[in-house]
């Protein structure tokens, strides 16, 4: 199977949806590819599956645009992988 993050130069990853079970996988997998991920979660989402994750974790909602915006400052790559 093809790495589908090779070939990509390293920097700071953002990743939505991340408090999920998809999310949370992809993040993972950045991670272990030697990306820096940051994962924008909401207030109230669940960190269960973020456990033992090393990323920046950035309370947002992706629907407020200005939380949107400091969660990007500084990040290379969006992973989109929110549900809603």
């Amino acid at each position: 199977m093809t790495d589908p993050l090779s070939g990509y130069a390293r920097g700071r990853v953002l990743v939505t949806g991340a408090s999920g079970f998809v999310g949370s996988a992809v993040a993972r997998i950045a991670r272990e590819r030697g990306f820096d991920v940051r994962v924008v979660i909401r207030k109230t989402s669940s960190r269960q599956n973020l456990e033992g994750l090393d990323a920046a974790v950035v309370i947002g909602d992706m629907r407020d645009e200005a939380s949107m915006r400091a969660a990007m400052k500084g990040v290379r790559y969006l992973l989109h992988v929110a549900a809603d």
